[in-house]
């Protein structure tokens, strides 16, 4: 099954950030791992019949993102955790019971 990374049909840009000196393979995966837990789970079939699986889907409110973005610039992006019972982010350790995976902070600017 091959990951569908676009959406196949057109999309509406709500918002940009401007990011320096990051890789942006990095900022990606830290991104797919931080928001993790709201990644959309199906499977379709594309244009041609074939199944795929989403990848880069995720259902979070744009304002979690720029929440998100911000603690990235200022390097505190691994002190937090999304929560995608409440839709927010929150401290490590509030409001979750189940364990995850640490987002190491790495100042970005």
């Amino acid at each position: 099954m091959a990951p569908a990374q676009f959406p196949p049909a057109d999309v509406e840009i709500v918002a940009t950030f401007k990011l320096s000196n990051i890789n942006r393979k990095r900022l990606e995966a830290l991104l797919h791992k931080f928001f993790g837990s709201a990644r959309l789970d199906l499977e379709l079939k594309d244009r041609f019949g074939g199944q795929v699986e989403p990848q880069e889907w995720f259902l979070v409110p744009l304002k979690a993102i720029e929440e998100a973005i911000e603690r990235l610039k200022a390097g505190s992006i691994g002190n937090y955790q999304y929560d995608a019972a409440t839709a927010q982010i929150v401290k490590r350790g509030e409001n979750d019971t189940r364990p995850t995976e640490r987002v190491p902070p790495r100042p970005i600017a």
